[in-house]
């Protein structure tokens, strides 16, 4: 727990500490869950366990010695945690479901007019960036089949500097019914 919370720390996140962390250290590779619940002390020995099936490459010689280690290459870099779980997608068979018990399709309408007020402010957030322009486009149309695929192959993640035109004109060809038939198939 000393070590997850350590980490925690360091990544200046608020919040409870996650429960698992992805993450690198060394030649290993994985997931770190927390052992135990509960307070951290001071007087906690911050440690983390690895196991051989974490191994992704020999370790270097010197890093196996504790007065030569180096200890940029045993640094534990993490690449997310745990979160909340959050639903990704609303199947149309569920939106009956719902309606049958007692959600007004008020309520629904209110729901996914929200998601897409969020999914517009999240793409104009990535604008300014191509990498994170790259990834909405990834994370919102690399399953629409081949146009989708093409669409997202067809920019280049490092070097493409989006606007809104581009992005439309990448976009535009693919059917906008897909988008939502994804939401709520």
């Amino acid at each position: 727990m000393a070590a997850a919370k350590q980490a925690w720390e360091c990544l200046k996140q608020a919040g409870p500490v996650p429960s698992a962390f992805q993450a690198r250290i060394g030649p290993y590779k994985g997931v770190w869950m927390i052992s135990e619940p509960g307070q951290t002390t001071a007087s906690e020995d911050v440690w983390i366990e690895v196991s051989d099936s974490q191994r992704k490459f020999r370790p270097h010689n010197e890093d196996l010695i504790e007065e030569t280690y180096d200890p940029l290459r045993l640094t534990f870099e993490i690449v997310t945690w745990s979160r909340k779980p959050s639903p990704s997608v609303l199947y149309r068979d569920y939106l009956s479901i719902l309606e049958d018990r007692g959600i007004s399709k008020t309520s629904l309408e209110i729901f996914l007019v929200d998601h897409f007020k969020k999914e517009k402010q999240k793409l104009e957030a990535a604008m300014n960036d191509p990498q994170q322009s790259y990834k909405w486009l990834q994370d919102n149309f690399s399953t629409a089949g081949d146009r989708g695929d093409s669409a997202v192959r067809d920019l280049n993640p490092n070097g493409l500097a989006p606007t809104m035109k581009v992005l439309l004109e990448v976009i535009s060809p693919i059917d906008t019914n897909w988008y939502i038939d994804a939401l709520i198939c």
